[in-house]
């Protein structure tokens, strides 16, 4: 197991920016396989660091072709 941060912006305009960002990543991350164990490391209205447990096979892998979905964008 490897312990992983990923930081994550909220893209301004998604249907989803009435909820906190918080739960918005955390949603997007508990979908990814092979990660577990997440945890807010700092958080404001716009941004948000998150660690993570990785369980698969090599570095982390967190698909980026789906986060569009959830607001959000790699800082």
């Amino acid at each position: 197991m490897v312990r992983s941060t990923i930081k994550l912006c909220r893209r301004p305009g998604s249907l989803l920016d009435i909820l906190p960002i918080a739960d918005v990543a955390v949603a997007y991350l508990q979908s990814v396989e092979g990660v577990t164990n997440i945890e807010i490391e700092r958080s404001n209205l716009l941004q948000i660091e998150l660690t993570y447990l990785w369980h698969g096979s090599g570095d982390p892998v967190i698909p980026l072709d789906t986060i569009d979905r959830y607001g959000l964008s790699v800082c």
